[in-house]
């Protein structure tokens, strides 16, 4: 610890704060300066309160998704058709007829999948029909009708048709898809 003496004060490295509170206790008992300790508890406890939030802060993209989620929870539970919501491969929500159209028992079952969608839901053949559709949606924010096969949890193919369209929430472009089944 590196301590530099002056006249009045004695000042110390950062590695030494706890020193510079033991310090400033000292003399404020000694001077009554009890608004320089509380300034600096007032600090500290807030610096904690900080540090806190921020690591118990979910990642912005889960927050968006969630946000999405409960905004569009209407039309998801209540859809007859098939829903997923796509703004990247760690990132979508889904309801449960698209689980079950896929042969997932549950929502919670097929967030499990840790693959890139297009590999784990998309048939080769499709692949690049939905990727230039979600391009278009995404840079022209052109909405799109297309006809792909979708890949059930077993491999099997199903085809289907997709109704695909940009929507905006929170400044980021997410892709709404409405699937049925043909």
């Amino acid at each position: 610890m590196t301590i530099i003496k002056s006249r009045q004060y004695k000042i110390y490295s950062f590695f030494g704060f706890n020193n510079m509170i033991d310090h400033i206790e000292k003399r404020q008992r000694k001077s009554g300066r009890r608004r320089i300790f509380k300034a600096i508890n007032e600090f500290q406890i807030r610096s904690d309160e900080v540090m806190a939030k921020i690591e118990s802060k979910e990642h912005p993209h889960e927050e968006l998704i969630k946000g999405v989620n409960e905004q569009l929870k209407e039309v998801l539970n209540e859809s007859k058709q098939a829903i997923y919501v796509y703004l990247d491969d760690h990132h979508m929500t889904y309801n449960q007829r698209f689980a079950s159209l896929l042969g997932y028992k549950s929502v919670e079952e097929l967030s499990t999948v840790k693959e890139p969608f297009i590999e784990a839901f998309v048939m080769d053949k499709s692949q690049e029909i939905l990727i230039h559709a979600y391009r278009h949606a995404m840079e022209d924010k052109i909405g799109s009708c297309i006809d792909i096969s979708l890949k059930k949890k077993t491999g099997e193919s199903i085809n289907v048709k997709i109704i695909m369209v940009p929507i905006s929430y929170m400044g980021e472009l997410l892709a709404l898809h409405f699937i049925s089944k043909i």
